[in-house]
């Protein structure tokens, strides 16, 4: 599987699905190798450096447009699902 990276995803959420990412919420334990495996704690990262590697549990919080409303989600898996 190929590696996406933040700008990428940043990118492809605009071009294809005219969404504006807002940030990264990646589980606690993938960034300390110390923590548990079921550790479902998680960080927020908002505007990673552009080579930042995603991850396939890491949720995706993004910005989009209706009609007449904004709305904020969040998606897990996103970066792969669709890209």
């Amino acid at each position: 599987m190929n590696s996406l990276t933040f700008d990428t995803l940043v990118c492809q959420s605009l071009e294809k699905h005219q969404m504006i990412v807002l940030g990264i919420y990646r589980l606690l334990n993938i960034l300390d190798e110390t923590k548990t495996i079921n550790d479902e704690r998680r960080i927020v990262i908002y505007y990673p450096p552009n080579n930042y590697l995603m991850h396939l549990t890491d949720m995706v919080r993004i910005l989009y447009s209706t009609l007449s409303t904004f709305k904020i989600k969040y998606y897990l898996g996103l970066c792969y699902s669709t890209f």
